[in-house]
């Protein structure tokens, strides 16, 4: 369990469950940091058909139906579900991805992968002015002064010849890494060629990883030993082929 302030969270939201990781949907409490887990909610069941077999107080612990959805809501979102959705009634779930950038619809397939970030570090080989120079972790350097920033760091950005780059920063033996907008000014040198960029989960999360070889150094402290932090979340890079992910 992390004691690190939480990312992401909303006390107003519906979010929906595909059956691909043929797992029960997460329950209240999920995270007791987090005060928004602890609202009951209310849950949708929907079948391959797109009939609601189940609506009903409270979720979690449902196991998706093979082709269907489970629609979860806290807050407003929960309100939303209770006063639209009954059962036997028919949903269409629809998905739309925008380029707010250029406003056009991007068509969703099989060919198209979708990355939560926190910040655009390149737009147009451009570095935001709205780009913090943030740091989550500052230790003395070697003077026993300086501060430096201890933040791993991972990037996924686009290059001059329209391909994908997938970038990590970290030390040697332990965890290091920088200051945001130094990253972003290092991603920037020319001899990258790296036209757009987003900053993705840094820190002890910034595992890079070929094959069965880990490149990266361990950084979280367990029983007074250094060791790899278990990373539930990955983005995958590969030759002529999509990624694979594990299921029970």
């Amino acid at each position: 369990m992390s004691t690190s302030p939480p990312v992401f969270t909303d006390t107003d939201e519906i979010v929906v469950f595909t059956d691909d990781y043929g797992l029960p949907t997460p329950k209240p409490g999920t995270d007791p940091l987090v005060a928004a887990t602890a609202d009951p909610g209310y849950e949708v069941v929907v079948d391959a058909h797109g009939v609601v077999t189940e609506a009903r107080e409270g979720r979690g612990g449902t196991v998706v139906p093979a082709g269907g959805r489970v629609i979860q809501g806290i807050g407003t979102g929960a309100q939303w579900l209770r006063a639209r959705l009954v059962r036997d009634d028919t949903v269409t779930i629809g998905q739309r991805l925008e380029d707010v950038t250029t406003g056009r619809d991007i068509p969703l397939d099989a060919s198209v992968d979708v990355v939560s970030s926190f910040h655009t570090l390149l737009l147009n080989s451009d570095i935001p002015k709205e780009l913090p120079n943030s740091c989550s972790g500052k230790e003395p350097g070697a003077d026993g002064v300086t501060l430096i920033c201890t933040d791993s760091r991972t990037a996924l950005g686009t290059n001059v010849r329209g391909r994908p780059v997938l970038i990590t920063l970290t030390g040697q033996d332990n965890e290091d890494g920088e200051y945001l907008q130094t990253f972003a000014a290092l991603l920037d040198a020319p001899v990258l060629g790296i036209l757009d960029a987003l900053n993705l989960d840094g820190g002890g999360s910034t595992t890079l990883q070929t094959g069965t070889t880990v490149h990266t150094p361990p950084t979280d402290l367990v029983e007074g030993k250094l060791v790899h932090r278990d990373v539930a979340d990955t983005v995958y890079t590969g030759v002529g082929g999509y990624g694979m992910y594990a299921k029970p």
